[in-house]
């Protein structure tokens, strides 16, 4: 009988050893920027309909399309901070309230600012790290209203230094002319009292919503493909499970 696979043969000296090769379809998902970036694009567009969609409903949509596909993701919470050249004088993220209100900085996100968080607001920010890589933002613009009157220009960003995030706990890169930093934020959880994290139905609505748009994006992208590949997958693993399981 066989399942996913056959064996092969291995050295004589190790042929207590038994290797399985596994059928094409049942290796997860390569994950590319380009996927990802469609994947921000279809939120965007959900976003743009469902106004009160925010970071937190985001990140889950993504993180949760991307976990039944077989990619490893998980939502992280951040501090995140989107500034101008100036805060190079004010790097070190305990002086970022400082550099607020210097003159010539400005600086917008969520930052070394507790008092803000209250019970009806979390003052936090959650994105999406892919395959211990990708860091996903999905809602960096949820900020433009501020950025926009100190000039600086926001948009849902993927970006590669998501393993420092998870092995630092920090990281930077430029987006244009603005620097961009994150920094973990684990003792802040708050997110997962929100109702667009708890509550199964508004989960299941975001993952809906996601994987439809994905399938409906113009043929040959890539976030449309990836899908496809993924539903072919589960297709074919279906119909090895049915036909070598008794009755």
């Amino acid at each position: 009988m066989r399942f996913f696979g056959q064996s092969r043969k291995v050295e004589p000296a190790l042929d207590r050893v038994v290797i399985i090769e596994p059928h094409e379809h049942a290796y997860p998902p390569a994950i590319t920027a380009e996927i990802l970036r469609d994947m921000l694009l279809c939120v965007s567009d959900l976003r743009a309909k469902i106004p009160t969609m925010g970071c937190v409903a985001a990140s889950a949509a993504i993180c949760d399309v991307l976990l039944s596909c077989g990619v490893d993701a998980e939502c992280v919470s951040v501090e995140v901070v989107a500034a101008n050249a100036r805060i190079q004088d004010f790097i070190n993220f305990g002086k970022i309230a400082e550099a607020d209100s210097a003159i010539g900085s400005s600086v917008v996100g969520v930052f070394d600012r507790p008092e803000l968080d209250t019970d009806l607001l979390w003052y936090g920010h959650l994105i999406v790290v892919v395959n211990g890589r990708w860091l996903v933002d999905a809602t960096l613009d949820q900020f433009e209203k501020d950025a926009a009157e100190k000039d600086i220009e926001l948009r849902p960003v993927v970006a590669g230094p998501g393993a420092d995030l998870l092995a630092h706990g920090h990281c930077s890169f430029r987006l244009g002319k603005i620097f961009v930093l994150y920094r973990r934020a684990d003792g802040n959880q708050r997110y997962r009292d929100a109702p667009s994290w708890q509550e199964r139905a508004s989960r299941i609505h975001g993952f809906t919503e996601l994987m439809r748009a994905l399938k409906g994006m113009s043929e040959g992208s890539d976030g449309r493909k990836f899908i496809e590949r993924h539903l072919e997958r589960r297709r074919r693993l279906d119909e090895v499970y049915r036909t070598t399981t008794p009755g």
